[in-house]
């Protein structure tokens, strides 16, 4: 069985924190508010808070890590590298972490290319990338998407 991850960005104060629960009939979240220290002056007393679906984004895990073993989510922004072995180089490109409903696949949207030998397509398969860093997500690090356009 898959255990489904979640995370959420809670809007008020910007900070992600881990989903422990999500209510779908109620619309709420509990998340973990103690082990993120998004609120520590509280956490001694309180290790999680109840938030509706409107005062957060929750971000699913893709199952997929990069290659420092941390969990990868839709939402996260990373690098991709590709090396040339005839000019004996490494290229990368940064894209955005998305689900695509109608593929019920998880894709990597190309932000912003450093090189023409990163294919034309506008989209990646996760699961076809072998090297693959974090660099932020689409909340805490928006000035990684200043480069973003359509291709």
């Amino acid at each position: 069985m898959n255990n489904l991850k979640f995370r959420a960005y809670i809007k008020s104060i910007q900070k992600i924190v881990d989903v422990l629960e999500i209510d779908f009939k109620n619309k709420m979240a509990t998340l973990d508010i103690a082990t993120n220290k998004v609120y520590p002056e509280f956490s001694f007393w309180w290790k999680e808070t109840e938030l509706p679906f409107s005062d957060i984004e929750i971000m699913q895990s893709t199952g997929y890590k990069d290659r420092k073993c941390t969990e990868i989510f839709i939402g996260d922004i990373v690098k991709i590298y590709v090396e040339d072995r005839e000019e004996h180089k490494v290229y990368y490109s940064l894209c955005k972490v998305v689900f695509d409903e109608e593929t019920t696949a998880t894709k990597l949207e190309i932000i912003e290319r450093f090189c023409d030998m990163l294919m034309p397509p506008k989209y990646l398969f996760l699961k076809n990338v072998e090297d693959i860093v974090i660099a932020g997500n689409i909340y805490e690090n928006k000035e990684l998407l200043r480069w973003w356009k359509k291709y």
